[in-house]
C-alpha cells in the first residue's frame, strides 16, 4: 500500500473496506460514546498528555479558523514562509482578527547519507 498523502485518491486496505460496508454508528449511541471516549484516551497517550484532547472532523482549514476564533482576542502574527503559514493569515483576515505578517526566508537542507534535514540555515 502506498503512503496516504491528500488530497485522493488513495490505496485503501481491505479489511478497512470491508468494515466501511457495516451500517455507521449512530453519534449518540453509547457504542459510538464507547469509540470516540477510547480514542481520546489513546491520543492522550500518543500526546503524552493529561489534559483535554479534541477530535475535529474538518479540513485542516477548519481547525485553523476554530483556533483563530476561539483562541485570538484582538491580533496575531503570521510569519509566512509558505502556502500553509500564509492560509493562518488569511483565515485571521477572513474572522476579522488584525494580523500583522512577517515574511520568512529560510531553505532546509537534506543530505542524501543520512536522510535527516540539518535545520535551518
Amino acid at each position: 500500500m502506498s503512503p496516504m498523502f491528500v488530497p485522493g485518491p488513495v490505496d485503501v486496505a481491505p479489511e478497512v473496506l470491508k468494515e466501511q460496508t457495516k451500517p455507521m454508528l449512530p453519534h449518540r449511541s453509547k457504542d459510538f460514546e464507547a469509540t470516540f471516549q477510547g480514542a481520546i484516551e489513546k491520543l492522550r497517550q500518543v500526546f503524552y498528555t493529561q489534559y483535554r484532547v479534541f477530535i475535529m472532523t474538518n479540513s485542516g482549514s477548519g481547525a485553523q479558523e476554530a483556533a483563530v476564533r476561539n483562541l485570538a482576542n484582538e491580533r496575531v502574527l503570521s510569519c509566512v514562509n509558505g502556502s500553509f503559514s500564509k492560509r493562518w493569515y488569511d483565515v485571521a483576515i477572513a474572522n476579522g482578527v488584525a494580523s500583522l505578517v512577517r515574511r520568512v526566508f529560510f531553505e532546509l537542507q537534506f543530505f542524501a547519507d543520512s536522510g535527516h534535514g540539518t535545520g535551518v540555515t
